[in-house]
């Protein structure tokens, strides 16, 4: 099977990703992930939303992916240890030196791209160390995915979706040069999106900027190279971003699995979030192509263009529509001018609409859609639900029974003895009323589902505190079924006999120098004769 992977930050957009179809999801804690500006997810409720995509048939991938002083160990080996208890299907790891912590447990080892593994090499070396999964480096070619396939037995994921950094996967230290916060401990202030000279230009241009990557047109050829899992790149972007990239690439994947033929929305893609109207990256295009130096944040779709000005307003012509609470982007000759959110718009013609605003812009400027309210109240307030299916069997003088199914799972219930009603028994309509009852459980129902196994010439006496109680008893089982069901059929791993991590008591110099930072306040520095502990390039 090939996974979609989508990106996490927030707990609606966990539920897009499961409305749209993701295979698994890659979330992190409030410390430790490379996505320490995201909403992220906390030690006290990372349990119930594993269950709850455990529910939903999905996996949760957590991240630990930054670097580990060595003051903050006893922190860290708590935070694994409660994600490990809260039975996640997989640990995202970019520090070696904290293996022991996460060998504890028998969850597979995911290596980060932070690790920078790029070939064979590299990952022969994760493979050795225990590890099941390379997350390669966005710069890996496909020569030598195909090498690592072949030549390991590590499953291989790969960015298909989302922001590109300038630097080699994981190793830009720009951020904490300029600003002392650190990319390798998840505060990134992204200075490659900032303005800057050349010798070749005194302009002002966003020069380290790239473009996205999209290689929803590649899935095909990564599958054959021998790729497991798409990655999509998004832990800090809204849920509607993560709803419409998964529901696009869900169906790129299905249609190579399936011989499916469903059309891609090349603009629901755009409209989602886009920067320099995309790259194919590395494997496809050069350096020159990738970078982006006129705009560095999203320029969504274009739509149409600035034809006049109306009454206070912007006449637009625009066949693709544009309404109240959109967001829009004016740009001339690629470069941005300015943009903001419409709050008032009629249309003027078939394909002309006026916008109110005071702003001017020049005659002929493209008008791109950055934000579409609809898209976004959609994902907003989207909730994904499993259909649930009750049988409900009752005859006078013996215990009701209700079955409750999901999908190949099932659970029966009893309840109490039957008693013969006064007048009019009860029906179809009537017990429907109380089984549909689910409130915000994730479960639906709908009358169709319901079948009455009874007497027809029988009137059933069925009290509604007794249905609506074997109802809710039955959904309570079928609940913890399917998560039962989703643990026990879990990959697992044994680490025993693997390779060991060297450490720095290990680690003898031989006619060579070793260079280190420290960090000390002024009435501890010393020189240091011999490092017993590892050290931590932050």
């Amino acid at each position: 099977m090939l996974e979609v992977l989508a990106p996490i930050g927030s707990i609606q957009a966990l539920r897009a990703a499961i409305n749209a179809g993701a295979d698994a999801v890659y979330l992190g804690l409030e410390l430790f992930n490379a996505r320490i500006k995201a909403d992220n997810f906390t030690k006290d409720n990372i349990r119930q939303y594993v269950e709850y995509c455990h529910l939903f048939g999905v996996k949760v991938y957590v991240t630990f992916n930054t670097s580990i002083k060595n003051s903050e160990m006893q922190i860290f080996e708590k935070y694994v240890d409660i994600a490990a208890k809260a039975n996640v299907d997989a640990f995202i790891v970019t520090d070696l030196g904290t293996l022991n912590i996460f060998k504890k447990y028998d969850i597979p080892l995911h290596g980060s791209t932070q690790i920078g593994v790029h070939n064979l090499a590299g990952a022969k070396v994760l493979e050795e160390l225990g590890f099941s999964r390379v997350v390669l480096a966005r710069e890996t070619l496909l020569e030598d995915i195909v090498k690592i396939k072949k030549n390991t037995r590590l499953e291989i994921e790969y960015f298909v979706h989302g922001a590109l950094c300038v630097c080699f996967s994981g190793s830009c230290l720009m951020s904490s040069m300029m600003s002392g916060d650190s990319g390798n401990r998840g505060r990134c202030n992204q200075p490659c999106r900032l303005k800057y000279s050349s010798s070749f230009s005194d302009e002002e241009k966003y020069l380290l900027s790239p473009k996205d990557q999209c290689l929803i047109d590649k899935v095909e050829e990564l599958y054959r190279a021998g790729v497991d899992s798409l990655k999509i790149e998004g832990r800090l972007k809204q849920a509607h971003y993560v709803g419409n990239v998964v529901g696009e690439y869900r169906k790129a994947v299905d249609n190579i699995l399936f011989d499916k033929k469903d059309k891609i929305d090349y603009s629901a893609l755009k409209r989602a979030y886009n920067r320099g109207n995309f790259t194919n990256g590395y494997n496809y295009e050069n350096s020159k192509e990738i970078i982006y130096d006129k705009v560095n944040g999203n320029i969504g779709e274009e739509i149409g263009e600035i034809v006049g000005y109306y009454s206070g307003g912007l006449k637009i012509k625009s066949n693709s529509g544009l309404n109240t609470g959109d967001g829009v982007k004016i740009i001339r000759n690629g470069k941005e001018l300015g943009g903001f959110s419409i709050n008032c718009i009629k249309r003027y013609a078939s394909d002309e609409y006026i916008v109110e605003t005071t702003r001017k812009f020049e005659i002929g400027s493209k008008v791109c859609l950055t934000s579409e309210k609809s898209q976004v109240d959609r994902y907003n307030t989207i909730c994904p639900k499993l259909s649930i299916k009750f049988i409900l069997t009752s005859f006078i003088g013996k215990k009701m029974t209700l079955k409750a199914i999901c999908g190949d799972t099932e659970v029966e219930v009893q309840g109490d003895l039957v008693d013969q009603a006064r007048s009019y028994g009860a029906t179809k309509e009537s017990i429907a009323e109380q089984l549909l009852r689910l409130g915000d459980s994730e479960f639906s129902s709908s009358i169709d589902d319901i079948d009455f196994i009874r007497n027809e010439e029988e009137h059933c006496f069925i009290p509604q505190s007794k249905l609506n109680s074997i109802r809710r008893d039955a959904v309570e089982n079928l609940r913890n079924k399917i998560i039962a069901d989703f643990e026990n059929k879990k990959d697992r791993v044994v680490y025993e006999g693997v390779k060991s991590i060297l450490n720095s008591s290990n680690l003898t110099l031989e006619g060579g120098k070793l260079f280190v930072e420290i960090d000390a306040d002024e009435q501890s520095v010393k020189v240091v004769e011999v490092i017993e502990s590892k050290i931590n390039l932050c």
